[in-house]
């Protein structure tokens, strides 16, 4: 086991978080950059997501190495970064010890089986670049899963399950987009908005294919969960900056103030809550913690207590 611990490079998982995934340009999903220059020791990690980077830092503070800190942030991104990233795809993931050693892992798609040289032509003309995009035959083999997988089993200390809990932390509660983000699924709704593309999309879900999570679209049920609650955010929360958890909030129909008074609901305190939170304890208001505040979002108590 010791010598699967390698302490590789400090500034190692700043380079495997975009390699493994083939990251291209930068973008902020809503959870903000962080400082363009950090001090501190132990190790380093750095993406393009904030959100992602605290993954990665989270993991090597739980003892994990800079392969598993990857992963973890890599497993994020493919979450808030769905159009260059994610397991559907592949990438490389280049690593280096502290002895000096580097490896390569291919983890890029390959066709599938039935591929031909002429599987993209009718009528022997090539078909036009977008027809052949969105053919539904345009579709790699992923390799990301498996680099993952290999990174993991010959350098890494800990368990693609483990790993992979802040991404799937991410994907169950959400996260903020950006411009950039709306951009990009806005660039294909007139695809989307094609009568013959629709029909297209509903003969694949007459195949078989879901294209909606069982009970219904997230959220759909969420939308008025918090309609006439009124919160305060204090402390500092692990998951979620402050602009996430009021967005969150204020999407489910309720409001966030920044006093605490008899007319609040609930008062959610982080680490280093301070007066706020004497305040409504004193005023015998709510006091939730992010945990129990995660599950009034997934609809799982009232909060009370």
């Amino acid at each position: 086991m010791q010598a699967r611990r390698w302490r590789l490079l400090p500034v190692l998982a700043m380079a495997l978080a975009a390699l493994a995934l083939g990251v291209g340009a930068a973008a902020d999903v809503g959870s903000g950059s962080g400082p363009p220059t950090s001090i501190g020791h132990g190790g380093a990690a750095a993406s393009v997501e904030r959100i992602a980077t605290q993954a990665a830092i989270d993991t090597l503070k739980k003892g994990g190495n800079a392969i598993d800190a990857a992963v973890a942030a890599a497993g994020v991104l493919g979450v808030t970064e769905p159009f260059s990233c994610g397991v559907g795809g592949g990438g490389f993931m280049v690593i280096r010890t502290a002895e000096g050693k580097v490896t390569t892992i291919d983890g890029r798609e390959t066709a599938p089986a039935a591929m031909t040289p002429t599987s993209f032509w009718e009528n022997g003309t090539p078909l036009p670049f977008n027809d052949a995009r969105f053919s539904g035959m345009s579709v790699g083999v992923p390799g990301t899963v498996a680099t993952w997988v290999d990174a993991l089993d010959e350098y890494g200390t800990m368990r693609l399950a483990d790993v992979l809990q802040p991404g799937i932390h991410v994907a169950r509660h959400g996260y903020l987009i950006d411009q950039t983000w709306f951009d990009q699924a806005n660039a294909v709704r007139d695809w989307f908005d094609d009568e013959g593309n629709r029909d297209l999309c509903d003969r694949l879900r007459e195949a078989g294919v879901r294209t909606e999570i069982a009970g219904g679209a997230v959220g759909a049920e969420a939308d008025e969960a918090f309609e006439g609650k009124q919160f305060v955010l204090t402390g500092k929360l692990e998951t979620l900056t402050r602009d996430e958890a009021r967005a969150l909030i204020e999407a489910r129909g309720g409001r966030v103030t920044s006093t605490v008074s008899k007319k609040t609901d609930y008062v959610v305190a982080g680490e280093d809550a301070g007066s706020k939170l004497d305040k409504a304890r004193s005023l015998g208001v709510n006091v939730i913690d992010e945990d129990a505040f995660r599950a009034m979002l997934e609809g799982g108590t009232d909060g009370a207590g």
